[in-house]
């Protein structure tokens, strides 16, 4: 049975990857034109990462729905500055209102992560990054630049520790979108001071989106419809409807949809062009869109 996936729209769509692999073994079987297995193929691999990101983000979403304000509670400082911050292995521990565990919620949405680290030397600092992967396989990264106190309270090796620390720690918290309660003063370990021209520089991975940048991703989208819309599968009246759906998207979020309905929608067709090409009129060609972006309005 074919697995069902959600997409930010709330329209259900099947996926059709079982069907691609069934057909591209039937294709072998029948030596069909190298051409029509490329096409296939490139067909498959597109619709698996649009599902595989779909599915990271539908989850990220969830995700961040359950999970709880974390709480300072780790003392830190000396005489002159007495602080409290959040440690890594305390947000994992921390628990939400069902009691379930930071690490017991993004194991629950199929989410790991890892890090890694690099030296810059100029100024010194560690580069961190957090690797958060799904278990659809999409992946996304938060980089963090780490500068390395210049002070005389640690030794070299603990200096590049606790950058290492705190990058690390502020990756996780940025890549899962984790709340910390009130100012986290643990830069300090780092040699950060509280004047606002030293506050860790934003993540890259998180850029402050404009409005220019919101128009540019706009005509990127209708960019992609209008060249999948191209394809000879697609007649007039489709492009038309297609068209008039694309006016009335109030945002990027539903032109991403409509763009992958279309994905969808091409590749049911190729899929049925497909089995008229193997003379296999029994295979079974599932309908793509509970919903159809080319229903009449």
């Amino acid at each position: 049975m074919a697995e069902k996936k959600v997409i930010p729209n709330d329209k259900q769509v099947v996926s059709v990857t079982p069907n691609i692999e069934a057909l591209l073994m039937k294709a072998v079987e029948n030596n069909v034109p190298i051409e029509t297995m490329e096409k296939l193929m490139a067909m498959r691999d597109k619709l698996k990462a649009e599902w595989a990101k779909e599915a990271y983000y539908t989850d990220m979403a969830n995700l961040q729905a359950e999970l709880p304000v974390i709480q300072k509670t780790h003392p830190a400082g000396d005489d002159d500055f007495n602080y409290k911050y959040a440690p890594l292995d305390a947000i994992l521990k921390a628990k939400n209102g069902n009691e379930k565990t930071v690490k017991e919620l993004i194991r629950d949405y199929g989410f790991s992560y890892s890090h890694d680290a690099a030296y810059e030397s100029d100024p010194p600092a560690q580069v961190v990054t957090c690797i958060i992967t799904h278990k659809e396989g999409h992946s996304e990264k938060n980089i963090f630049r780490s500068p390395i106190d210049s002070g005389g309270r640690m030794n070299v090796i603990q200096k590049n520790a606790s950058a290492l620390t705190y990058g690390k720690r502020y990756t996780f918290q940025n890549g899962f979108g984790i709340v910390v309660g009130g100012e986290d003063d643990d830069a300090q370990s780092v040699g950060f001071e509280k004047e606002p021209e030293t506050v860790p520089e934003v993540p890259k991975s998180a850029p402050k989106r404009t409005a220019e940048d919101k128009k540019a991703e706009t005509q990127a989208i209708l960019g992609e419809i209008k060249e999948i819309l191209e394809d000879d599968v697609f007649i007039d009246l489709d492009r038309t409807k297609a068209r008039q759906q694309a006016k009335k998207a109030q945002n990027n979020g539903e032109l991403r949809s409509l763009k992958y309905q279309l994905t969808t929608e091409k590749m049911n067709r190729y899929n049925q062009i497909a089995d008229e090409k193997l003379g296999d009129k029994d295979m079974e060609t599932p309908t793509l869109l509970n919903e159809s972006a080319f229903d009449a309005e």
